[in-house]
């Protein structure tokens, strides 16, 4: 799923939902993927870019979010 890839765009999913849903530098985010910070902001950039022109690639993001949230709600009841 994280191979480094051209055109992998799991591993562009997966940087993007950590820019988005982390207080992460995209330093941070570049070392966890094996990247300069420059390299991350354009691969998200290109994977915003492509889920505007690919319905597939926006369903794939927005059933990965569906998902955590459905497991966040989930965590919040287990914890109370």
């Amino acid at each position: 799923m994280l191979l480094k890839k051209r055109g992998n765009v799991y591993r562009q999913l997966a940087m993007c939902l950590v820019k988005e849903h982390t207080s992460l530098s995209l330093r941070e985010i570049g070392d966890l993927f094996d990247m300069d910070y420059a390299a991350v902001s354009q691969a998200c950039k290109r994977f915003e870019e492509k889920t505007q022109v690919d319905k597939t690639v926006l369903s794939l993001k927005e059933g990965v979010e569906a998902d955590l949230r459905m497991k966040r709600e989930m965590s919040n009841v287990v914890e109370t």
